[in-house]
């Protein structure tokens, strides 16, 4: 029961984000909302970023908790302030 709900918790992510990023990119294309649709899409890649760099701490098996979830918040954070978001 419980691998059910997570399996249908991961597909709803999936087509979420695939149906927000597309229509932001073809809002973008036609030119509507230019703010806000490149404003998700700018999200979208900070997110992608931070699970990039959260798997790659969590495989180096750290034996500081603190540092293996101190790398992933320190390097958002400064991706964050880089782009004003």
């Amino acid at each position: 029961m419980l691998e059910k709900l997570k399996r249908t918790i991961i597909l709803f992510w999936l087509f979420f984000t695939f149906a927000t990023l597309l229509n932001s990119v073809l809002n973008l294309l036609f030119g509507f909302g230019l703010e806000i649709h490149f404003h998700i899409l700018e999200r979208a890649a900070l997110n992608f970023i931070n699970a990039v760099i959260l798997t790659m701490v969590l495989e180096r098996r750290q034996k500081s908790v603190f540092i293996r979830f101190l790398t992933p918040y320190i390097t958002v954070i400064l991706l964050l302030c880089g782009t004003a978001v």
